[in-house]
């Protein structure tokens, strides 16, 4: 005959507790991990739609804007495309946009770009 005290039934309640929620924190965890990624490639396949890409641009605000806005002007000032970059000079990835305009604007004569400096926390 088996005989159970307190004691044991406590030791065997909290053997079972802990690899139950073992089982179930490392399945949340896989089960989670796999609705991440297909999150992640849902959203790729969106940003390499164009015609997306295209639509919610077009939804976007717009904002005028002009040379008299900020002298900071590279490239042709006369010229008929007129590139405007908002951009903060603390920012690494706007650093990278600059290397990017620079070779923009070698060899092309209608481009202006113009820098309008702000703080922004991203």
């Amino acid at each position: 005959m088996l005989v159970f005290n307190i004691m044991s039934l406590g030791v065997v309640s909290m053997v079972y507790l802990f690899f139950t929620t073992l089982t179930h924190r490392i399945t949340s965890m896989i089960v989670g991990e796999a609705i991440g990624e297909n999150v992640q490639q849902e959203l790729n396949n969106l940003k390499a739609n164009g015609e997306i890409y295209s639509l919610v641009l077009k939804q976007q605000s717009r904002y005028l804007v002009d040379k008299s806005i900020s002298s900071t002007l590279f490239g042709n000032p006369e010229g008929t495309v007129l590139v405007t970059v908002v951009t903060n000079p603390h920012c690494g990835p706007c650093a990278e946009l600059h290397s990017r305009i620079e070779k923009l604007l070698k060899n092309r004569e209608r481009i202006c770009v113009q820098y309008i400096f702000t703080y922004f926390k991203y």
